[in-house]
């Protein structure tokens, strides 16, 4: 029964071994089989997409037809200044 197990275990390595041969051999690392930016930084694989900026809050409709629902980015500068909150929420306050 041991004797068993035991060749039971070597022919799994053997098997382990040369299907790690394989896929090694079968893999051309020089190839484009790679995905274009792989193993570079983040984003790297493309042009950086120009945004748009704001410097005040757009009404609810107009902020949805035009960034939300399209899905395109936009930053809103100094958006927070807007709301009263930021005036009202003081040290003391809080």
């Amino acid at each position: 029964m041991a004797y068993s197990t035991f060749r039971n275990s070597r022919i799994q390595i053997i098997l382990l071994i040369l299907s790690l041969y394989y896929c090694r051999a079968t893999v051309d690392v020089s190839s484009d089989a790679f995905i274009k930016g792989h193993m570079k930084p983040l984003g790297s694989h493309r042009e950086p997409l120009a945004v748009e900026e704001l410097t005040s809050i757009p009404n609810p409709k107009t902020f949805y037809d035009l960034y939300t629902k399209p899905g395109k980015p936009v930053i809103l500068r100094n958006a927070a200044k807007a709301i009263p909150a930021f005036s009202l929420w003081t040290d003391e306050y809080l």
